[in-house]
């Protein structure tokens, strides 16, 4: 009676065992080496279109600063590349106001800090990212969030 083997690899009848896995690693080694090198110059290149947007933002908020006596304290990349604003809020009573409101009126309050949507920043993002905002007083974070990229519902 023939007994059936559990192992399923590749047999050529023709190309030992051994030849065919010194191929496989021959061949898959370098191509995990090249698909990585691939992925981090790519990383790589998004990160760099990413601080070109942050300049851009910084030079937009230079030319538009936040009114209400609000100031742009840091612009900049956070730990996950994504474009951070941080603006802190001037009053103490406009502070505590934010605070004690919904998150729905806090995201409005957000919103008149972020850039227009015809920013020159919006064109440099790449297509999924924005800039998030941290509203802050005395150093305390109030609100966070992001800025919509369009004044459209589905822009």
């Amino acid at each position: 009676m023939p007994t059936l083997r559990m192992t399923t690899w590749l047999s050529l009848p023709w190309i030992p065992r051994r030849v065919l896995r010194m191929l496989a690693v021959i061949i898959l080694l370098p191509g995990m080496l090249l698909l990585g090198a691939l992925l981090m110059a790519e990383d790589q290149e998004d990160r760099n279109h990413m601080k070109v947007a942050a300049l851009a933002l910084a030079e937009d908020m230079q030319n538009a600063p936040p009114a209400n006596g609000w100031t742009v304290t840091s612009i900049g990349l956070n730990e996950n590349f994504h474009i951070e604003m941080n603006v802190e809020v001037s009053l103490a009573h406009q502070a505590e106001f934010i605070k004690t409101r919904h998150g729905r009126v806090q995201y409005s309050y957000l919103k008149l800090v972020c850039p227009s949507p015809e920013a020159k920043v919006y064109t440099l993002l790449p297509k999924f990212e924005t800039v998030r905002v941290n509203l802050n007083f005395n150093n305390e974070l109030i609100v966070t969030g992001v800025c919509p990229k369009s004044g459209g519902l589905f822009g």
